[in-house]
């Protein structure tokens, strides 16, 4: 181990420990501790994840990146670490079915596509993305339980506990990230939903509003409120403008999109550019 002025240096090609292993037929050589899900995104192979965000430790929720290692079960890409000598497939029968299935599952509790409110606002819904992968439209929901509510109380955000499949990426964007701890979860079985504090409105917990769950969500359960009557609209429909923060000295990027048309800001967003914020954004 070699030692700097500004502490430990990175380990030489000699240090790092690596695994071979086979994914789709392709032999890979990658570093100890990587994970399925990143030696098969680094070699080019697409695994649907859910829950998992790269920004975020996984957790293995929604179980949508399953593959197939030899095992007893199907195991979950993005926690599953790469062992010497695996063979993993990401794709047969089995696996599309239980995607599908799953899929399935998901989709019988969001709201209709014409009224889920990111795919009417940005149109970047991941769960539909999904959904249309393995043509899973509309799903009759015969056991249909109560609804778990809305939540509108907050200036700039809103939440729709109907359209959130508890993926906990909120959770780790709050709690992880932004060092916050304000998102949680409340209740059981079908009761479970996302709450703020000790089960209060968001608008009247502690949140501050920096927006980092409604850039973690992948679906339309906690989404941008339109201000100045601009509505939010997907991004191409608008003028991405780069800027920087001037509120305090960090100097955080952003991008304004912006409604020409109307005249001001749709909505914003944190850009990975400034080291600093690391795309991040606060409560101004």
């Amino acid at each position: 181990m070699t030692i700097t002025r500004d502490g430990i240096a990175p380990p030489t090609s000699e240090e790092v420990k690596t695994v071979s292993l086979t994914i789709d037929g392709q032999s890979l050589s990658v570093a100890e501790g990587t994970t399925i899900w990143e030696a098969a995104r680094d070699a080019g192979i697409d695994i649907p994840v859910l829950c998992h965000d790269e920004r975020y430790d996984p957790v293995g929720v929604c179980r949508m990146c399953v593959v197939d290692t030899g095992g007893r079960v199907l195991a979950a890409s993005c926690v599953r670490p790469c062992d010497p000598g695996m063979e993993v497939t990401t794709s047969t029968p089995e696996i599309e079915r239980s995607r599908a299935v799953l899929t399935e599952l998901l989709v019988v509790d969001q709201p209709p596509r014409e009224q889920d409110p990111k795919q009417t606002t940005t149109a970047d819904n991941e769960l539909i993305s999904v959904a249309d992968r393995y043509s899973v439209g509309s799903v009759d929901d015969l056991f249909a339980g109560p609804t778990r509510g809305t939540d509108a109380s907050n200036p700039v955000i809103s939440v729709d506990h109907d359209a959130c499949i508890l993926c906990d990426r909120c959770v780790r964007a709050c709690d992880d990230i932004q060092g916050n701890d304000v998102i949680g979860r409340s209740g059981k079985g079908y009761s479970t939903r996302i709450s703020f504090d000790l089960n209060d409105p968001m608008g009247e917990s502690s949140c501050v509003t920096c927006g980092e769950c409604v850039a973690a969500c992948p679906t339309g359960a906690i989404t941008n409120k339109a201000i100045n009557n601009i509505p939010i609209q997907p991004r191409e429909k608008l003028e991405a403008v780069d800027t920087v923060c001037p509120y305090c000295g960090v100097g955080c990027a952003l991008t304004y999109y912006v409604d020409r048309e109307r005249g001001g800001i749709s909505f914003a967003e944190g850009r990975d550019q400034s080291l600093g914020s690391q795309g991040r954004l606060c409560v101004k």
